[in-house]
């Protein structure tokens, strides 16, 4: 009986460990190096063995969940990603310092025409590391190949990330020359959930980050990214068909400027930013753009720097700054931000910052849209700065619930629009709406604000937009850098007050 007994003992404690395997590093080059054992740079198994779908799955010397697959060097063919990982066990592919995915293009048949492909695949992390990156080095207008390409590129795939990677140039494009649309730095297409892209630089593609997502997508996260030279967007968010719904977008803490390099294109339209939701049956839910910064110059084919368009339900834009760089091309289009066909929309605490005597729009709010949209518009505690027509509201279906506590310096008269397409100054535009029982911006102004380098209100001197902001805690409660606004009076704008240092100094030793 001891002897059964110490049989069982020993089988229970060595049950739990059955199947179990240690993750795994392993390092891979466009050739093998050394041994090939895969152990580090130096003996880089090739990335041949990488691509062969027998080396992913469960075991020893597999690309198996909790494995991180380290890139080496430059390689020069796709990669395309065949296993998943599991929750808490993601497959990782990292690159190494100074490695990089460098050709002249990636267009193939069998890779999605991608750096980085991947389909039907879950808990994947693509991590650029220190210095990771992906190029294709002759596409564009004035190179040998017109490709669409893509450098990271996932089909109906979840749980993916994204991080600490640079992908530019996909396509190099001329300022007014080609109609080319159709290369994306990252791309996620079909049922997309629970993806997050962060910290990533991308440039010189029409789309530097594309989620194309399908019925059922949700919980997608775009962070902390960097952008410049991309055409119809730095981000966009696009219905694929009437069945396409996506629920939980956030869009925080990016930095997007918009150049010129993809004016002249008649077959795109320009933005920073463009989620949209068109076709009838499609919509987003939750969207949020915050902690944003836009800017730049609009050019010619321009929308605006963020465009809202189509069933968008309950999305919030908040503690962004749009500044708009000189350009004598003048207005972008709508504005800095066009909310078309948008319910429920709230605007609030940002900063639209233009140049002197430059022409430009700050919000267009509603467009030519379905009956039932385009209600329910809250414009609160923002300021225009050197913005000469600060909120274009032409149609009448579309309706703005609440505008207050804003700050409007350095308009010019007429500035406002509101119904129809008649134009008004700051006080008809006050009281123009008061047989509806609104009046917008009863307590708003156009004084001159006192503010800081980040167009924030000093804190000793400013007395316009200090503290004359309204609490809106009930939908966020921070400034862009994450510190608390408090339960008081807001500021107005993007950032609560800056403490201004002071000038003309003197030392006096005793």
């Amino acid at each position: 009986m001891k002897s059964i007994k110490f049989f069982f003992l020993v089988c229970a404690f060595f049950l739990p460990l059955v199947g179990v395997v240690s993750a795994e590093d392993i390092y891979v080059a466009q050739i093998a190096a050394g041994g090939g054992t895969g152990v580090d740079c130096s003996n880089a198994k090739p990335l041949s063995w990488l691509n062969t779908a027998g080396n992913w799955g469960a075991g020893d010397n597999k690309v198996s969940a909790g494995d991180m697959v380290h890139l080496c060097g430059t390689i020069t063919s796709p990669i395309t990603v065949q296993g998943s990982g599991t929750s808490g066990n993601p497959i990782t592919i990292r690159f190494e310092i100074g490695a990089k995915l460098s050709t002249d293009h990636w267009y193939g048949a069998t890779n999605g025409n991608a750096a980085i492909y991947g389909t039907g695949q879950s808990y994947i992390v693509i991590d650029g590391g220190i210095n990771g990156r992906i190029e294709a080095t002759n596409n564009g207008t004035a190179k040998t190949y017109k490709y669409s390409i893509y450098g990271v590129y996932f089909v109906n795939s979840s749980n993916i990330t994204v991080k600490n990677l640079s992908v530019y140039p996909m396509y190099e494009r001329v300022e007014g020359t080609d109609s080319f649309n159709g290369c994306n730095d990252i791309y996620f297409s079909g049922v997309s959930s629970h993806i997050t892209i962060e910290n990533n630089t991308v440039a010189d593609a029409s789309d530097g980050i594309f989620v194309a997502y399908g019925a059922g997508s949700d919980n997608v996260t775009i962070k902390g990214n960097t952008c410049n030279n991309c055409g119809h967007g730095c981000c966009s968010i696009a219905s694929t068909s009437g069945t396409a719904t996506i629920d939980n977008v956030q869009i925080n803490n990016n930095t997007f400027h918009k150049s010129t390099k993809w004016s002249g294109n008649p077959d795109i339209h320009t933005n920073l930013i463009h989620a949209y939701a068109v076709q009838s049956g499609s919509r987003i839910d939750h969207l949020i753009i915050y902690n944003n910064a836009f800017s730049g110059k609009c050019g010619t084919n321009s929308t605006s720097f963020v465009f809202l368009e189509g069933y968008i339900y309950d999305p919030k834009l908040y503690n962004n700054l749009f500044y708009k760089e000189a350009d004598p091309t003048g207005a972008c289009g709508n504005g800095g931000m066009y909310l078309k066909g948008s319910v429920n929309t709230l605007v609030a605490n940002n900063s639209f910052v233009g140049v002197t005597g430059d022409d430009g729009l700050g919000l267009t709010a509603g467009g030519n849209w379905g009956a039932g949209m385009e209600t329910g518009f809250i414009i609160e505690n923002n300021l225009f700065y050197n913005v000469p027509s600060p909120i274009l509201s032409p149609y009448t279906h579309a309706v703005i619930s609440e505008c207050n506590h804003n700050v409007y310096y350095n308009t010019t008269s007429p500035v406002f629009v509101h119904g129809s397409w008649a134009q008004m100054d700051f006080a008809l535009w006050k009281t123009h709406t008061a047989g509806d029982g609104l009046v917008f911006d009863d307590n708003s102004t156009k004084s001159k604000p006192f503010l800081g380098p980040r167009y924030a209100p000093a804190f000793s001197d400013d007395a316009v937009a200090k503290g004359k902001g309204k609490n809106m805690s009930t939908y966020f409660t921070t400034d862009f850098a994450g510190r608390p606004r408090g339960n008081n009076n807001w500021d107005i704008g993007r950032s609560i007050f800056e403490l201004i240092p002071p000038t003309n100094l003197r030392i006096i030793y005793p």
